[in-house]
């Protein structure tokens, strides 16, 4: 088949966006508009564009247009029997060939899906609102946003990674988990700083999780998890007042207030409160117990089951779960007032939603090195520290880094809170596709 390939103009002049039309008192001749043709249940022609109709009077001109045909109309707008359009004379900038999906879902089909669900398309405005007011946010607190690199020579010793083979020398990089490796030794020249940016993780894919999602890591010098605490619940205050107008939102059935100051509540007191047990002084045979489990498993992991399965759920209002035991979670530095814990803590809403994560990060370069060596043989194996073990990551941090503190936000639960959604692909143009 042969496509005439000047058919459609390559630029195109009007009057009036179809927004700034509607907005205008009176009727009024000569208008020119673009927009996309729409047919009603009524069998009635819309121009549409940019979110809002306008409905049209083909007055005979109809007879070459199909239903998606992106094109410029000439005439005469009325208000009169409602707004609408007399055309004068319309051109078509674009046919539409397409019109309906194999499967009959839009999922994944990015633009289309927007076009066709207006709600999704107001997340997306929402969540583009959401970025630029984090922006100013932290750029009004001095922070300077950085870039690092999303593919690592070095594998996590944690997270399950996607990985890719370069064609320039052979090796496998692998696609960040988060930012943090790269930006944390970025305090050795920079005192506040912060990066959003896509991350990867291979492992759930669900209504609150994503293969592909995008992070905010702000960092600090010279202050503490207290500190980042104070200026997330801040930032995510502000951002809700800016976007919605309220810090009262709703999520899975709950209603959410996010205004400052937002609860406190360590592991211990969590555990005692919830379940009249203080799992960093528990045995492990109580924690089993509680937890309906009888196989051996290490300290750290049944901990960590206990904080996931049984602390988490406990929140529906932003809660600053604190003080996570050592060994759980991140190696952030130990709290001065309780020694068995650290200056480490998560925010959970929604009945276990987790939305921040933030600390105090540990600066030792010795102990980084013991405990990356451990995590990396305990993963790959005995040995595979020579090969596995980031060197470029612990020299720049054996060059001395300041006292230092992060804050991660997931942002696209942050979309889902704002918007009330409570699954991530409706905050998402264009979801991870199984």
């Amino acid at each position: 088949m042969k496509t005439d390939l000047v058919k459609y103009p390559a630029r195109v002049d009007f009057s009036h966006s179809l927004k700034k039309l509607l907005n205008e008192k009176g009727s009024k001749s000569g208008v020119s508009l673009v927009g996309r043709m729409i047919l009603d249940d009524q069998n009635q022609w819309s121009l549409y564009e940019d979110g809002v109709r306008l409905r049209i009077d083909l007055n005979g001109s109809e007879s070459n247009i199909s239903e998606g045909d992106y094109v410029i109309i000439r005439g005469n707008y009325c208000h009169e029997g409602g707004p609408h359009l007399v055309t004068d004379k319309i051109e078509i900038c674009s046919r539409s060939i397409v019109h309906s999906h194999a499967n009959g879902s839009l999922e994944g089909l990015g633009g289309l899906e927007l076009l066709m669900d207006q709600q999704k398309r107001e997340n997306i405005l929402l969540r583009s609102k959401m970025m630029k007011k984090i922006r100013s946010f932290l750029d009004d607190c001095d922070f300077v946003e950085v870039e690092t690199p999303n593919l690592r020579y070095y594998p996590s010793a944690s997270s399950k990674q996607m990985t890719t083979k370069s064609a320039i020398n052979g090796h496998e990089y692998f696609l960040r988990g988060s930012p943090e490796k790269h930006i944390l030794r970025l305090a050795l020249s920079l005192t506040k700083f912060y990066e959003i940016g896509k991350c990867f993780r291979d492992g759930e894919c669900d209504s609150t999780h994503s293969p592909e999602f995008t992070m905010l890591e702000f960092y600090s010098t010279f202050k503490d998890y207290r500190d980042m605490m104070s200026l997330t619940e801040k930032l995510i205050e502000q951002t809700a007042l800016e976007t919605r107008g309220t810090t009262k939102l709703s999520l899975n059935g709950y209603e959410i207030d996010v205004k400052c100051p937002w609860k406190r509540v360590t592991v211990r007191e969590a555990g005692i409160h919830g379940y009249n047990l203080d799992p960093i002084e528990a045995s492990d045979s109580e924690i089993k117990r509680l937890l309906g489990i009888k196989e051996e498993i290490p300290r750290e992991v049944l901990l960590t089951r206990f904080i996931e399965e049984r602390l988490e759920r406990l929140f529906i209002q932003p809660t600053f779960l604190t003080n996570y035991p050592i060994g759980v979670g991140a190696p952030d530095k130990t709290d001065e007032f309780d020694r068995k814990t650290m200056e480490r803590s998560e925010v959970f809403i929604a009945g276990g939603l987790e939305l921040v994560n933030l600390g105090t990060l540990n600066n030792d370069p010795l102990f980084l090195r013991e405990h990356y060596t451990e995590h990396i043989e305990r993963r790959y194996g005995p040995g595979k520290a020579r090969e596995f073990l980031d060197e470029d990551f612990l020299f720049e941090v054996g060059s001395g880094i300041p006292p230092l503190a992060c804050s991660g936000i997931g942002l696209d639960r942050l979309a889902m809170l704002l918007t009330g959604e409570s699954n991530i692909n409706r905050v998402v143009c264009y979801p991870f596709k199984k």
